[in-house]
């Protein structure tokens, strides 16, 4: 269900648990975390913007080009 032209909901389905769930026994991230991950992989998402310098090391280990917030320019 899109709201937007930037923003969608994603329904998590068994593609994402899966993800998901092999992404959290991987990386030992928190599950909220590795959902959100797995969904912008399955979404096949260009970049993954985070707060979360241990995201971005596993968004580097997923192939997926992380953004940290505070490295963006205003």
């Amino acid at each position: 269900m899109g709201i937007n032209n930037n923003l969608s909901i994603i329904d998590v389905d068994y593609k994402i648990a899966d993800i998901a769930s092999r992404i959290r026994a991987n990386y030992n991230i928190k599950t909220p975390d590795a959902i959100i991950l797995a969904t912008g992989i399955s979404m096949n998402v260009d970049c993954f913007i985070t707060n979360d310098i241990k995201l971005k090391n596993v968004c580097s280990q997923e192939n997926i080009e992380a953004i940290i917030i505070e490295d963006i320019e205003d």
